[in-house]
């Protein structure tokens, strides 16, 4: 039992301790000096930490991602699993279309269900996670956001601790498990619902299109659509006003459903 467990769960130890390492060498080394205030307080440092969040989520995902490649990689030998070579032949670009505007819906329409209530700061802090995202430099956002977190995240969370629970557990126990430590990994309440359903819809994707592709090209467009809703003033307006922000939640929420049962009935129709 211990041994299965160990198993299901290591990538995932391996994924915190490089960002638990990543964090303590940029804060001890990097930082150094200036990792105290006056009062010799850390919370000077920890100030100094949430506003290089992205660069160190940059590094972290640097040295993470070819681990988690070299593991799944294992994984497919020794348990059957598909080869990347399979992945890469299973690309279906005219079904992957259909994940762009699911993946609009999905940021747009979750983000806005999840911030209806005053949860913020119950258990962490979402605002200020997303102002020491707006630290950091377009590209470098663009870059670790957009890419490398989405590329990390999904070879973590689905390529390896999901898939190694369905080699003990049922389905969809094994979605609702990898949903649930998704979320919790967010560290605070609002990105840890929305993060849920995120992984939800996404393990859905996963098991629909049978790559490890389909979730990480959704991802993608999630966290894209993110950036860009932070960028526009537009997206927050409308936010500001209840009747606007519930008006479109529901329009985007339908368009989940919808785009949802589009890729249920495409696949399967090519089975």
């Amino acid at each position: 039992m211990i041994d299965m467990l160990w198993y299901i769960v290591w990538p995932v130890v391996i994924f915190i301790g490089i960002n638990v390492s990543v964090n303590a060498i940029f804060s001890w080394i990097i930082l150094g000096k200036n990792i105290y205030d006056s009062s010799g307080s850390l919370s000077f440092g920890t100030d100094i930490m949430e506003d290089n969040s992205v660069i160190i989520m940059l590094i972290t995902m640097l040295i993470a991602i070819p681990i988690m490649i070299v593991l799944m990689k294992k994984d497919e030998d020794r348990r059957g699993f598909l080869t990347f070579k399979q992945h890469f032949k299973k690309i279906d670009f005219k079904g992957f279309l259909w994940l762009i505007p699911l993946g609009i819906c999905m940021c747009l329409g979750i983000s806005k269900l999840v911030t209806l209530f005053p949860i913020d700061n119950i258990l962490g802090s979402y605002e200020k996670t997303l102002e020491g995202y707006k630290n950091s430099g377009l590209v470098v956002r663009i870059l670790t956001l957009c890419i490398l977190v989405p590329i990390g995240e999904e070879l973590v969370y689905r390529g390896l601790f999901y898939k190694r629970l369905k080699k003990y557990y049922e389905t969809t126990i094994a979605a609702y498990l990898s949903a649930i430590l998704f979320g919790v990994a967010h560290m605070n309440l609002v990105q840890g619902i929305y993060g849920f359903i995120l992984a939800v819809i996404i393990i859905y994707v996963y098991e629909k299109y049978n790559t490890i592709f389909a979730p990480i090209f959704l991802h993608i467009m999630i966290n894209t659509m993110a950036l860009i809703s932070g960028e526009f003033d537009i997206f927050s307006k409308i936010n500001d006003v209840l009747i606007a922000k519930l008006f479109f939640m529901l329009v985007e929420i339908a368009g989940i459903v919808l785009f949802v049962r589009i890729i249920r009935v495409k696949k399967q129709e090519l089975t």
